[in-house]
């Protein structure tokens, strides 16, 4: 399964329609001022939700994306910590997804493995892979440098992907956005 980013304008439009559906509904059953009080509801609900929808800029997201990995960076490791008073590496994953506007992904390293992305069969690392050893995770920076909180400095660092796969063993999976 692949978080896609929420489309917008079908959520806006598909809300107008129930709305209008059940103010054309309400409207022929009830009275005049109940009528004339729905009306402004509505007209209030279609100035709020019809918005002018923008494209989505990838590039800015994903350089958001890592500049929100940075900030962990040096923060004290932490197991099943959440925050940056303290974080593992699977809760590393799920802040980071979740600041980037995705659900809540899963808390353990080995239920995200295969929850988010589509597998990368080659092997061939790129900035903002997911990247899944055994019992571990981390995020690529670029195509040598990956983050990870990691109880073997008890912090979260920077590293060489070839450190961690020193620490950890072979890559099992790795994940696209």
């Amino acid at each position: 399964m692949t978080l896609q980013p929420i489309n917008r304008k079908f959520y806006n439009l598909l809300f107008i329609l129930s709305w209008s559906a059940l103010f054309v509904h309400l409207a022929y059953l009830s009275s005049r001022a109940y009528r004339i009080i729905m009306g402004a509801i509505f007209f209030i609900v279609i100035l709020f939700v019809v918005t002018p929808s923008r494209d989505i800029d990838y590039q800015r997201i994903h350089e958001s994306y890592l500049k929100n990995l940075s900030s962990y960076e040096g923060c004290s490791y932490l197991w099943g910590g959440e925050n940056t008073f303290g974080i593992d590496c699977s809760g590393l994953v799920q802040q980071c997804l979740i600041a980037q506007g995705h659900d809540c992904p899963p808390r353990d390293s080995k239920d995200q493995k295969g929850a988010f992305g589509r597998p990368v069969k080659d092997n061939k690392l790129k900035r903002n892979d997911i990247v899944f050893f055994e019992g571990h995770v981390g995020i690529m920076m670029d195509e040598t440098q990956i983050i990870n909180a990691t109880a073997r400095h008890m912090s979260t660092v920077i590293e060489d992907i070839e450190d961690l796969k020193a620490a950890y063993g072979d890559i099992t999976h790795i994940a696209r956005l």
